[in-house]
Order: C-alpha cells, then structure tokens, then sequence
C-alpha cells in the first residue's frame, strides 16, 4: 500500500529493483486513499508494509521508519515569466494552485513548511463559486499548537482541486493554475516544458514505511532491504530540474 506521493519514487525505484531480483515474485501495490484509511488496513492485516509520506496518525500497532524525504518545487505552465533561482512565500501566495483534495501528509508537510516561511497555505475562494473552503487549515493551525494568528497568515488559494495527483501534470501544463509538486514530478512538468522553480526556503515533505510490530514475511523483510537500499542511493542523486 502507498501513498499516491511515493507511488512514482521512490516506490516504483524499489519495486522495479525487487521484480528484476526475484522475478517470480508478484507485487500488488494499491493506492491508499487517505492516511486513515491506510492505518487501518495495516492494523488489520490486509497490508504488511506501506510506503508513506509522514508522519502518519499515531497509532499503537505501528511502527513507522523514515527513509528520505522530497524537495518541493514549484510547477507552472509553458511560458509563465518568472525570474530564475528560488520561488519565495509570498510569490507562491499570489498563484492560484493546482490542489489535490486528499494530500494527507504530505500536503500537511508543506503547510507547515509554509507557515514556518511566513505562510500557510489554503484553499482560498474559488473565482465566482463563492464556495469558501480556508477554515480547515485555521483549524490545523489550532490542532498543531501553532499560535501564529490565521488572519495575519499569507494564503494562497486553489483554482482546481483534483482527487487525483496523477492530474496535475496536465492540469499545469494546459494552464488551469500552478503546483506544489516534489521534484520527480516537477522533472515530468519540465520535461514537457513546464517552468519549474524550487521553494525559498526549501521545503522538504518527509517519507517512510509503516508497518505493524509483528515480524515481516520474508519477501516483505526483502522487498523493505530493497526499499531501504533504494532511498540512500537516492539521496546521493545529482540536482534537479533547472531552476
């Protein structure tokens, strides 16, 4: 099971690593659809192991292990006018952004990134809907001990929200707003002629696995050696797209 964040990378890194080492070993990887939802089918039993954005909701069964983390980068559509080097806060607060409805951890990762650069970032009025949805991040802000005032924060709004991240990518390059992407999308956006800047200061959302305290099965502890191999040569990788 996995977060939609990690599905690209470094998941399918280590999965294809596994399958090409042990070829007669099937892999099923299922989306989890919010981190809720992913605590319980590990609980469970329905899953051994998941590859998460963290942290994930405390629970006493678990054990979670960060391997790495992801770059957050700023992606825009082809031909957007914007200066070189980093993007700051408050530069991003004045683009309406491509969000994806259910970021879980990772999209909390970059609010409070965010916030701690002079921003928290929300969902904003959606042009002629009047549909409000920016109250949900005053309350996260309260449920963190953030005692920062929500009224004096800089907010930047969502344009589109999509349930689905694969969506963004096209959602950006035909226009419909600019992205809080991690660098391997934000490499898949440039490549296609996206703009592509990094956050100042960087932003980093962290991810791991989690899974129960009873031991692995032995593909399971094989595939997590992978996992684990997969995440260090990726930290020692070369730097992203041109900024």
């Amino acid at each position: 099971m996995a977060h939609a964040s990690v599905a690209a990378d470094p998941l399918a890194r280590a999965v294809g690593r596994f399958r090409r080492a042990h070829p007669g070993v099937g892999v099923l990887v299922e989306d989890a659809p919010d981190d809720d939802e992913l605590v319980y089918a590990l609980a469970d039993g329905r899953h051994e192991l998941a590859v998460v954005s963290l942290p994930l909701p405390p629970a006493p069964d678990l054990v979670t292990e960060e391997l790495g983390h992801h770059d957050i980068w700023l992606a825009m559509a082809p031909g957007t006018a914007i200066a070189p080097g980093p993007v700051s806060p408050a530069e991003v607060s004045a683009m309406p952004l491509v969000a994806v409805l259910h970021g879980g951890s990772a999209r909390h990762a970059i609010r409070r990134a965010l916030a701690d650069a002079g921003q928290e970032e929300g969902t904003g009025r959606e042009e002629g809907t009047g549909h409000q949805q920016s109250s949900r991040h005053e309350q996260d802000a309260g449920r963190d001990g953030d005692s920062r005032e929500p009224a004096r924060a800089v907010r930047s709004w969502a344009g589109v929200v999509t349930p689905r991240l694969g969506s963004v990518i096209p959602l950006v390059l035909t226009g419909a707003g600019a992205a809080l992407v991690d660098r391997w999308y934000a490499e898949r956006i440039a490549e296609q002629g996206g703009v592509v800047r990094p956050l100042g200061p960087p932003v980093r959302a962290p991810f791991g696995v989690a899974r129960r305290r009873e031991p692995l099965s032995p593909a399971c502890r094989v595939f997590l050696e992978i996992l684990r191999e997969t995440c260090a040569a990726r930290s020692a990788g070369g730097p992203g797209p041109g900024a």
